[in-house]
């Protein structure tokens, strides 16, 4: 409840409703239809700035309309996060490296319908680009499908490990897909593939995620992103603690299911999870450093999609998982025929 008490009294004042009315306003649901009018969104922007003590840039104002109380939680949350974050996921890749493929993912890959899904009717020498080094078994499969592969990834050490494992088979490039995407990806590929990359990111960066993505996508070509909706059973793990020990809000917020992992430190070794053979100390250093993460449902998705500029033209249930399903999506002007 850290964030969404403070909130309610705001927007109390801003639409001129008692608590109790602004309480049952939905997560998700629209505040204008609640009275809220352009003037009084100028005004609820200066307030959240003063009362959450940031400053919110116009690139974010601009590209998302604030508009929900999630999205307004979830941008307080960007501003409320460690700076440095995103070079310490880096770090916590950079420490786990092939061990993720090699040894770690006996127990979390996907299964071959599952790959057979992700390239289904990619013909050998289209251009396809898989973000996350992660996901060699995909990888792989592409490749000795004869489709043009490029792999993209913000670790250099994932880089150069899958490049030892794959060599000149496809081609690399380091880059962070909540970066804008460099010149020579824009428009390039007729499918962009991920295997649950979104999971790593919080709502936010989500949104972002998924803009830059539109990005690299040629005339009609498809976003092709698998998403694990709901929980993790270690983050079940997480909670049951936090609850016990009375701690539960300062890690974990509700209203946007995120979790922030550089505040689990003193705990997590009791709430972990195996993860295939990899050893402890660095599953530790791993999760420590993946840092702030939010858990998505279906609603979510379909949400994030709109708001990125995509259509969802299909959902595709894992044959190994059901709660993780392959979202394809295509840019909303490209989808209207």
């Amino acid at each position: 409840m850290k964030y969404i008490e403070l909130l309610n009294k705001i927007l109390s004042d801003t639409l001129k409703m008692p608590i109790e009315m602004v309480e049952k306003i939905g997560l998700n649901d629209d505040l204008s239809m609640y009275g809220l009018t352009s003037l009084d969104y100028i005004n609820l922007i200066t307030d959240i700035e003063e009362n959450y003590c940031i400053e919110i840039l116009d690139s974010d104002l601009n590209k998302t309309y604030l508009n929900t109380k999630k999205l307004i939680i979830s941008i307080i949350e960007k501003y409320n996060q460690d700076s440095a974050l995103q070079s310490k996921r880096k770090d916590a890749w950079n420490i786990m490296g092939d061990k993720f493929w090699k040894i770690g993912r006996i127990t979390a890959k996907p299964d071959n319908e599952d790959i057979g899904s992700f390239l289904k009717d990619i013909r050998a020498g289209e251009q396809c680009l898989i973000v996350g080094a992660s996901t060699m078994y995909l990888i792989k499969e592409a490749v000795n499908r004869n489709i043009k592969v490029t792999v993209a990834d913000f670790s250099e050490v994932m880089i150069n490990e899958l490049k030892n494992e794959l060599g000149d088979s496809c081609e690399y490039i380091i880059w962070d897909v909540l970066d804008n995407p460099p010149e020579i990806l824009c428009r390039k590929f007729k499918y962009v593939l991920s295997d649950r990359l979104v999971n790593r990111f919080t709502y936010f960066e989500a949104i972002k995620m998924l803009e830059n993505s539109m990005l690299l996508l040629d005339s009609g070509g498809e976003l092709r992103y698998s998403i694990k909706l709901g929980y993790y059973k270690m983050d079940y793990n997480l909670i049951e603690y936090g609850k016990e020990n009375n701690c539960l809000d300062e890690f974990y917020t509700r209203e946007t299911n995120t979790f922030d992992f550089t505040k689990t430190i003193d705990f997590l070794n009791q709430c972990i999870m195996e993860h295939g053979n990899i050893d402890r100390k660095t599953l530790l250093k791993w999760y420590a450093g993946r840092g702030v993460e939010s858990r998505f449902e279906k609603l979510d998705i379909e949400k994030l999609v709109s708001l990125s500029g995509g259509d969802l033209l299909e959902t595709i249930t894992y044959s190994s998982d059901s709660s993780s399903k392959i979202f394809v999506i295509c840019e909303y002007k490209k989808c209207v025929e």
